[in-house]
């Protein structure tokens, strides 16, 4: 004998087409987040030179 469906086809597609979009959404804010990491330590301040004394007048 055949199970008996507990949701019909077009909740189990509805269901699975929400359970993609909240996993690509949720991967999507990860690469925002490590894209946002990246670019904030390269726009830090430069580290000073060993040299760092003013220039003779």
């Amino acid at each position: 004998m055949m199970p008996k469906r507990r949701r019909t086809r077009a909740q189990d597609r509805a269901h699975r087409v929400a359970t993609e979009r909240r996993q690509n959404h949720a991967a999507r804010m990860a690469a925002r987040a490590t894209r946002r990491a990246e670019l904030t330590s390269y726009t830090g301040p430069a580290p000073p030179d060993p040299d760092d004394e003013p220039p003779p007048f």
